[in-house]
């Protein structure tokens, strides 16, 4: 409590308070997610199996852009962050829809729709996380 109201009294304590508060709920999210999806039974599909170590990873990279994220120290950083998350993602859903459209038996344009529908769902709510609270203030 003590060191609470210490660090409230310095200039950016808050701040630094608040981002703080942030990274640990946006971990604790990203985490919660992880497990939702590694408990999801997958019936033994490999199908199922490859599309759940998909959904890990991109939680994963997910994560750790939000990490960089809160550590910018200005502009500049964001958007180099920013821009080399995008290209990870392009990269990642390359290396997905390929590897998935070569050997699923739903066939490519099923499984790109499948695809795009889950990340369009996957940046609102990152989306929405990360920057909400920006555009409140």
């Amino acid at each position: 409590m003590a060191k609470d109201r210490k660090a409230a009294d310095q200039p950016g304590g808050i701040a630094e308070q608040a981002m703080e508060q942030a990274r640990r709920s946006a971990d604790t999210y990203c985490d919660y997610v992880k497990q939702a999806i590694a408990a999801t039974p997958s019936g033994g599909n490999e199908f199922a199996e490859r599309i759940k170590g998909y959904a890990e990873k991109n939680i994963t990279m997910t994560q750790e852009y939000l990490r960089q994220l809160s550590q910018a120290r200005n502009f500049q950083d964001m958007v180099r962050i920013q821009a080399d998350f995008i290209q990870s993602l392009m990269k990642a859903f390359g290396e997905q829809s390929l590897g998935e459209a070569c050997s699923s038996r739903y066939g490519e344009e099923a499984y790109v729709r499948h695809v795009v529908t889950r990340r369009r769902r996957l940046f609102s709510h990152v989306e929405e996380f990360c920057f909400a609270p920006i555009l409140r203030t």
